[in-house]
């Protein structure tokens, strides 16, 4: 096989529903191209409901900072029968569709990766994830060794990662064909560098601003930012209060403000329409 010019940043989009997996992938994924010495965006989309829906996520890697996601899909893995209609206005001529053959027996030009019978060898479903890493590893030309180093980070209970070390190898044997398809070069790992999430940054942001106060009443994707912050609350002096609805969390952080405080409030699209009456006060 002719293998194309070497590119220097790939656009990963990865298809399924809730509960498959999708925002761990994408994490070790990020930890990957770090130990790849590589830099790296994730950005997830997913449907404003409880269970299910047809959700995303994208891993944009390069050897410059990625600073904004992107529609460009050079490698689409789909993980359930939803995930490609969705997807499919963002699918180029040159885009890798990946899936299991037993799903997606009738999509023209499947790159075909056996998921299903794969991760029965390893345990089940649950390790589907990290065959699909390996696979994609494969694809980049890209050692077992830099997702093995990933993979230590991400699992710590020794049993899980056994499997999952098991089953990112499945991954990477099966792309032995596909080796290097969308070579990317490694970078130099620089051991000071940080991989940070959203909630995260926004959290770090609100101690830098002086926050004394967070109140919240969970909802995704805004609830790591309240877990960050309570995390860091008795370093910092933050109080922290989880409350029993929306209503009551938007008044807290009223009072708060009144108090002399400087509050935050976590919510989500849903929550904030809740909130709106607090906002006049």
């Amino acid at each position: 096989m002719t293998l194309p010019p070497q590119v220097t940043e790939v656009s990963l989009v990865l298809g399924g529903e809730a509960g498959q997996g999708l925002q761990t992938i994408g994490t070790v994924l990020a930890r990957t191209a770090q130990a790849a010495g590589l830099h790296v965006l994730v950005t997830h989309e997913f449907m404003s409901r409880i269970r299910g829906g047809s959700n995303s996520t994208a891993v944009r890697i390069g050897a410059s900072p990625m600073r904004a996601a992107t529609d460009r899909m050079d490698v689409c893995v789909l993980l359930d029968a939803d995930a490609l209609p969705r997807l499919r206005g963002r699918v180029g001529e040159q885009t890798l569709l990946v899936g299991d053959p037993a799903l997606f027996a009738k999509v023209a030009g499947l790159v075909p990766l056996a998921l299903g019978a794969l991760s029965e060898q390893v345990g089940g479903g649950l390790y589907t994830g990290s065959i699909v890493c390996g696979f994609l590893v494969r694809l980049l030309g890209w050692p077992l060794a830099v997702l093995e180093t990933a993979l230590e980070r991400v699992f710590s209970e020794s049993q899980s990662l056994v499997k999952n070390l098991a089953a990112a190898r499945l991954g990477w044997e099966a792309g032995a064909e596909h080796h290097g398809r969308l070579e990317l070069a490694m970078g130099t790992p620089r051991p000071e560098s940080l991989l940070l999430d959203g909630s995260q940054c926004v959290a770090l942001g609100a101690l830098a601003g002086g926050c004394t106060f967070v109140s919240s009443y969970p909802m995704s994707p805004a609830t790591g930012v309240l877990i960050h912050l309570a995390r860091q609350a008795g370093a910092h002096g933050v109080v922290v209060e989880q409350a029993e609805d929306e209503i009551s969390a938007v008044n807290m952080a009223l009072g708060a403000w009144y108090a002399g405080g400087r509050a935050l409030v976590t919510t989500s699209g849903g929550g904030f329409d809740l909130m709106a009456e607090g906002l006049s006060l």
